[in-house]
């Protein structure tokens, strides 16, 4: 395995990973370059809310875009999403802890497939998604 830690950045103001954006989430993910893989896990607080005291779809899209983009950045590239299609297949409760998962599908130039995942602590998945990045140059 080769594993990269990937920590929020300053002179990022990123939602998900920068460092500088005072009301982000400062998120860490740790990455394999040899299986194309990002993962970390979280605590969603209170301020994710949407309904029902679970996290928001708009937040629940976030994070599952942010893993996907985790994978490029530990492979060493830099790219923007072209667009993502997302499943909500259980609520995603606010306070417990999480797991968001994300590995290449496949690759054609610039074009990067990344599929991503949710899941609680037992391993259940509550949301994916399938996403399509472009990698700059």
């Amino acid at each position: 395995m080769n594993e990269k830690t990937l920590v929020p950045k300053t002179g990022n103001m990123c939602f998900g990973c920068g460092a500088d954006n005072p009301l982000g989430l400062k998120l860490t993910f740790r990455g394999d370059v040899d299986s194309g893989t990002a993962w970390t896990r979280f605590v969603p607080p209170a301020f994710l809310a949407g309904g029902a005291s679970m996290m928001h779809g708009g937040f629940i899209t976030l994070l599952l875009d942010e893993a996907s983009s985790k994978v490029l950045s530990t492979l060493g590239k830099r790219g923007v999403t072209r667009n993502i299609e997302v499943s909500f297949e259980k609520p995603v409760p606010l306070g417990a802890d999480i797991r968001l998962e994300a590995r290449l599908v496949s690759s054609d130039g610039r074009k990067h497939f990344i599929d991503a995942e949710i899941q609680n602590a037992d391993g259940d998945v509550l949301a994916r998604s399938s996403a399509l990045f472009l990698v700059f140059g």
